[in-house]
């Protein structure tokens, strides 16, 4: 009898640990990748920039989001760039205009902060708002960038994986405020 009940329980519990494994609403969709590109992003961000034009005689603070937080060794990525990115926390709202929330900002190498400098007097929001995957090699994300109450563009992005990196081949405005 106890061998019988021993085999039973065996059963039950091979049926119940398959049904678990089989549960394929956790799945990944086929051809999208489990886990968040963050140099897509970065290009993304890069594309924005470069779209929308930077000026070089008034440097201005990006302060960008990315869907599911913006971390240190993302903005680290930007290190070396002749623009000044930071996370969200480094710009604020200042009667109807973003500006910089601190004079300033956290200089960040390998993912730490490593000490600060001055920031700008200009800021502005730089949204990375959704990525949709078109294949493995090719996205579009959909980005903006906010700097007052009457101030906001949107882009589309067209990015294609290119010789390991990826490289916005396309950009279209989508709507102005």
């Amino acid at each position: 009898m106890r061998a019988v009940r021993h085999a039973w329980c065996a059963i039950a519990a091979a049926f119940l640990v398959s049904a678990c494994a089989h549960n394929t609403r956790t799945r990944p969709e086929k051809g999208e990748p489990a886990a968040i590109d963050e140099e897509l992003y970065a290009a993304a961000v890069r594309g924005t920039l470069q779209h929308f034009g930077r000026d070089d005689r008034e440097p201005t603070l990006y302060c960008v989001t990315l869907p599911g937080g913006t971390s240190l060794p993302f903005l680290a990525r930007f290190t070396h760039e002749p623009f000044l990115v930071a996370g969200p926390d480094s710009c604020k709202w200042d009667g109807g205009a973003v500006v910089p929330a601190s004079s300033s900002a956290e200089i960040v190498s390998d993912g730490r902060p490593t000490g600060a400098r001055v920031t700008p007097t200009r800021a502005t929001f730089l949204h990375v708002e959704e990525v949709r995957w078109v294949s493995p090699t090719r996205a579009q994300a959909d980005t903006s960038i906010v700097y007052g109450n009457l101030g906001a563009n949107g882009l589309t992005l067209t990015l294609e994986r290119q010789d390991g990196q990826w490289k916005v081949v396309n950009a279209e405005d989508t709507w102005i405020s």
